[in-house]
């Protein structure tokens, strides 16, 4: 039988309040189950894990899918073969340095500082949401990041420019 529940990654924010208008549009067979990070303090991709396999159902069929930060999570759980993982989804993601040459040059501007601006519609649509994104869309995002400590979106940023999940 096919999987029927989605368990949801969220990018980088961790707040997984993206994708309310995904779980929303699911077909009401289908059930969904969101993982969120801790919005106030950073933990690494190891200390993230326990999340994901947290969050599994034990004896459905499902679906992991990652947003971005999230995609290496995902990799690494479908690693350790968990006998109902029927797929993963990876959702603009990586599953190493996703800027490869630019990484000093956005190590050195992903700070906390950074987090505390206001950045330029131009900016958002060009790093995160595709050109023409909706209003509401742009209004969450803002949210949602805001809603997270300007450290932890900083050292999140620096964790994915370290990570490889290639193995």
């Amino acid at each position: 039988m096919a999987p029927k529940h989605l368990v949801l990654l969220p990018g980088l924010d961790g707040t997984g309040e993206l994708f309310v208008d995904f779980i929303a549009a699911l077909p009401e067979s289908w059930t969904a189950t969101t993982v969120t990070h801790p919005t106030d303090r950073f933990l690494p991709y190891a200390d993230l894990r326990p999340f994901v396999g947290a969050a599994v159902p034990q004896l459905e069929r499902f679906v992991l899918v990652a947003e971005s930060f999230s995609a290496p999570l995902a990799v690494w759980y479908a690693a350790t073969n968990p006998p109902n993982l029927a797929a993963v989804v990876i959702c603009a993601g990586f599953v190493r340095n996703p800027v490869h040459g630019w990484s000093g040059a956005v190590k050195a501007l992903a700070k906390p500082w950074l987090f505390r601006l206001k950045a330029p519609r131009t900016i958002v649509e060009y790093f995160l949401l595709g050109q023409y994104a909706p209003c509401d869309l742009l209004q969450r995002l803002r949210r949602a990041l805001q809603s997270v400590s300007p450290d932890v979106l900083s050292a999140r940023v620096q964790e994915a420019l370290d990570c490889d999940a290639r193995d």
